[in-house]
């Protein structure tokens, strides 16, 4: 047991050594994993706060809808709720533990 500890403390201390030693490469690895995965984390953040006022502007637009006397054509009301919906789907794709793919086929 004492050998398996002393031959991590071993490749611990060897591989810090190696990154020290080689900080600029190693520095270089990590901003380019962060300029990877940063518009990604931005892109789901908006993609949230998007998400919230459209689904309440839409639940407003469809109260309106129902109340008025005249109603309009299923056309307009497909136009006009374009956006809103398309947000939302983007939303529903984006967010974490959505089915993958968000239901489209990847051609595989």
């Amino acid at each position: 047991m004492k050998t398996k500890q002393y031959l991590l403390v071993t490749v611990v201390g060897v591989s810090l050594f190696a990154a020290l030693m080689n900080l600029p490469a190693v520095l270089g690895v990590a901003r380019n994993l962060i300029n990877l995965v940063l518009p990604i984390i931005a892109g789901s953040i908006l993609a949230l706060f998007i998400s919230v006022p459209m689904n309440g502007i839409k639940r407003q637009l469809e109260k309106m809808l129902r109340k008025s006397r005249k109603h309009p054509s299923n056309k307009a009301i497909h136009i006009c709720g374009y956006p809103f919906n398309s947000a939302e789907q983007k939303y529903q794709q984006l967010r974490p533990g959505a089915p993958e793919g968000g239901g489209q086929s990847h051609g595989d």
